[in-house]
């Protein structure tokens, strides 16, 4: 569930302060570099690139940014998730329970914690309208931001997963 997201620039010799929040931290770098710790991982955040930082895990910037870095940011939570070492997955090893007529289906997201996407311009866009949708006191804004997470999660999960084409077969 979205909660929370925005713009931010990082001016060259800043760096991200150190916290430890109740929700995940999704940091998504458009121009620059970010340098992020988690606990005693370290990431490498580069421009097109993303990384989501764990609840209950303290983050903070381990070096300072080498030029003016922008980046946006997205808080989330997730009911239930568990962390995996990165493993071969296919789209049948995310459905979990096929759709009834009266019970949804039931589905996983393995979503790496750190990656580069691949169809940046879209993925960028679907950021800027969940951002920009702050601008706006309308009703359905908090939908509508809703919708476009969900989307941007999509993607991520796409882009995650390889699916061989029929020459690959």
């Amino acid at each position: 569930t979205f909660i929370k997201g925005g713009e931010a620039v990082f001016a060259k010799g800043k760096k991200h302060f150190r916290r430890t929040f109740m929700v995940f931290d999704l940091l998504y770098v458009k121009k620059g570099c970010l340098y992020m710790a988690e606990e005693e991982t370290f990431f490498e955040v580069r421009a097109g690139e993303y990384v989501i930082l764990v609840p209950g895990r303290e983050h903070y910037g381990n070096r300072e940014c080498a030029e003016d870095t922008s980046f946006i940011w997205l808080h989330f939570t997730i009911g239930q998730y568990q962390l995996v070492e990165k493993e071969e997955v296919s789209w049948h090893d995310l459905i979990q329970r096929e759709a009834t007529y009266v019970e949804a289906a039931q589905y996983v997201f393995y979503v790496p914690q750190h990656g580069n996407v691949k169809q940046r311009e879209r993925i960028e866009q679907l950021l800027e309208h969940i951002v920009d949708l702050n601008e706006y006191s309308a009703p359905d804004s908090p939908l509508k931001q809703q919708l476009y997470f969900s989307e941007f999660l999509l993607q991520l999960q796409k882009q995650a997963l390889h699916i061989p084409t029929a020459s690959e077969n």
